[in-house]
């Protein structure tokens, strides 16, 4: 029995061919890599209509903690584009950063977390994130 789990870990790529040891250790983290990034959005209140004039920013809340990406101001429908610059990626180990919009008007204010649209759009290489229909609503 105890061969046939070796031997199916081997397969699976999981034991060392010459030493038959199991790698239970998780792949490392890769180098640190930049980029920029496009993300357009809609800010919105609690009934759904658009919030002209919110500012809309993206915040790193992790690996660079408190680092503004990116600071854009939304139109007259709530609709933005934000350029956001030093967009890090670190290959293996997305679960490690943080990427917050956060959109103020007036005494109003809403976040979105949107760390997975980011790896998306670095991962297929358009390094533009979409987020029209997925709004940060303001209360």
């Amino acid at each position: 029995m105890k061969r046939l789990i070796w031997m199916a870990l081997l397969a699976a790529g999981c034991a060392d061919s010459d030493t038959g040891e199991v790698d239970t250790e998780p792949a490392g983290c890769g180098d640190p890599t930049s980029h920029e990034a496009t993300i357009t959005g809609r800010v919105e209140d609690a009934s759904g209509a658009g919030v002209s004039g919110a500012t809309v920013i993206l915040e790193d809340r992790a690996w660079n903690l408190g680092d503004i990406l990116g600071t854009t101001t939304s139109g007259a429908n709530g609709s933005f584009t934000l350029s956001a610059s030093e967009v890090i990626e670190i290959e293996n180990c997305w679960g490690q950063l943080n990427y917050t919009l956060v959109a103020t008007e007036g005494d109003r204010e809403g976040e979105k977390v949107i760390t997975n649209y980011l790896f998306n759009a670095v991962d297929d290489g358009s390094f533009a994130v979409d987020l029209q229909d997925f709004p940060v609503t303001v209360e």
